[in-house]
């Protein structure tokens, strides 16, 4: 799947405001400021391990056990920085693309407790464990519900077909909660990856993030279209 020209122009706006500027710019100088704390970080390092290693051991140990904590240990936790860089990606940059591509669409955090670390080792309070006709399902997944006869109506062939077919690739949990579904694919990935390095930010473009959104996008509506049967 490729962008559209609209698309593509959009996305050529979007670099030319404030708001995008700015986000940018704060993972930009961050990712500087960390590489640069890198290299000190090593020097100083290297200053530890030459008067541990060239000095005489009784005077050499404590004293680059000194420089360590003075020169490397008090400057790291003095430097961490305030700035989150998976909110800025994640929730500004990212969203900022995604309306501007897909205007209905987008990415919501789920805090400290995201719903794919849901996770059943039993029956909650109020739920029952129930089977379906389909043995292999059973096999592979775990069904627990508060209303057996709407568990039963939502699990129709299709949607167990589909749950067949992806447990082959990956581990997934379904969660459905009044009229909302949250669906979790456990990839070993992460689906937004930050760019934590200035290699990594300068390899990377709107337009690639642009079009792994739009990609997602199918992919998720694709995913949607199985239970709206």
């Amino acid at each position: 799947m490729a962008l559209t020209a609209e698309e593509v122009e959009k996305l050529k706006e979007l670099k030319r405001t404030e708001e995008f500027k700015k986000n940018y710019k704060l993972i930009k100088d961050e990712l500087v400021k960390r590489d640069r704390q890198g290299v000190d970080m090593a020097a100083k390092g290297l200053i530890c391990l030459f008067v541990m290693c060239y000095l005489p051991r009784r005077a050499g140990f404590p004293l680059a056990g000194i420089l360590l904590f003075v020169l490397i240990i008090i400057p790291f936790f003095k430097s961490k920085s305030d700035i989150d860089l998976d909110d800025i990606y994640t929730e500004q940059i990212l969203n900022l693309i995604l309306g501007a591509i897909l205007p209905k669409a987008k990415i919501h955090s789920w805090g400290e407790e995201p719903i794919e670390d849901v996770k059943y080792a039993g029956a909650l309070e109020g739920e029952q464990k129930i089977d379906v006709e389909d043995v292999r399902h059973n096999e592979n997944y775990n069904i627990y519900c508060t209303d057996e006869i709407a568990a039963r109506k939502f699990l129709s062939p299709s949607v167990l077909a589909w749950f067949d077919e992806q447990i082959s690739d990956q581990g997934l949990c379904a969660y459905l909660k009044g009229n909302k579904l949250y669906i979790s694919k456990y990839t070993n990935e992460y689906m937004f990856p930050v760019p934590y390095t200035k290699k990594k930010l300068d390899a990377w473009s709107v337009e690639k993030a642009a079009l792994y959104l739009k990609d997602l996008s199918q992919e998720t509506k694709a995913m949607a279209s199985v239970f709206s049967k």
